[in-house]
């Protein structure tokens, strides 16, 4: 739970710099890249075009909308909250100097100690934890959608205007940094910077799409186990009260509506969590 060495604070701060460089290029790169070069390409009907173009934009609006809801909404055990007679399931951090409730972990990164800490996320620049779960799993199932159904855009619009994929030595040198080049330089797959934009692009949404599908089915995994990350490896299941219930915690009552578009924070229901994650306290 403490930060690596090797991370000190500039450090740390280019990482969120890096990270929230990347997410908006890529996010903004499959707009533009889907709806104004690739799907008039490979769909001649206009209705076949628009249709796409409107489920794209509602991945994009679930993407955004949870990620800066997911920003807002910290995590962070309230500073200057000083208990003098805390239940004895309460921790002392040594770095904060004062008790904090269970599943509370403090993390060197923020700085602070985070509520039901689960991990700390560079694209959010801050901790993943109680407050800002419920946005942070849908937004990497839509990520991982979006990533995923771009890929298979762009792919199959530069079968048609650069390379055919196929198992060869030229066609997967031509997808290769030195075979962008290349074919830039001596004019060979007809490339132009919009191909060579969409093949970069490409790279992009490989790691996000199948990094934020990881992410979404370990957190569904942790999810129904009523855990976080640390309980897992601890072994500890006192907070699984099933996953009805655990499903509640995190999202609210109609748990189900934040998967389709992203709500503020007690618009459909409060959270039915205390902030240990329970109302039974027992030690951790």
């Amino acid at each position: 739970m403490t930060q690596p060495s090797f991370l000190n604070g500039k450090k740390v701060a280019f990482i969120h710099i890096v990270g929230v460089a990347y997410f908006f290029l890529a996010t903004f790169g499959v707009v533009y890249s889907c709806i104004f070069i690739a799907y008039p390409v490979l769909y001649i009907e206009p209705k076949d075009i628009q249709w796409r173009s409107i489920c794209l934009i509602y991945v994009f609006i679930n993407i955004i909308g949870n990620y800066f809801l997911g920003i807002l909404n910290k995590s962070n055990y309230a500073p200057g909250i000083q208990v003098t007679d805390p239940p004895k399931s309460w921790k002392f951090c040594s770095v904060c100097d004062r008790y904090c409730p269970p599943r509370t972990h403090h993390c060197e990164i923020c700085k602070a100690c985070i509520l039901k800490r689960d991990h700390h996320c560079f694209f959010f620049c801050q901790c993943v934890g109680l407050r800002n779960q419920r946005y942070f799993i849908p937004y990497t199932l839509y990520v991982a959608l979006g990533s995923l159904h771009a890929m298979y855009i762009l792919t199959a619009y530069l079968n048609m205007k650069y390379v055919t994929f196929k198992f060869s030595i030229y066609a997967i040198l031509s997808y290769t940094l030195p075979g962008i080049v290349y074919n830039w330089v001596y004019t060979y797959g007809n490339i132009t910077l919009t191909t060579a934009s969409c093949i970069l692009l490409l790279y992009l949404l490989f790691s996000a799409g199948f990094g934020s599908l990881f992410l979404f089915l370990a957190q569904c995994f942790l999810l129904v186990r009523g855990q976080t990350p640390y309980e897992y490896h601890k072994n500890i299941h006192i907070f699984n009260h099933g996953v009805v219930t655990n499903l509640t915690q995190v999202f609210g009552r109609f748990w189900f509506l934040h998967f389709l578009i992203p709500f503020p924070p007690n618009i459909l229901s409060k959270q039915s969590i205390l902030p240990c994650g329970t109302s039974n306290y027992k030690d951790v």
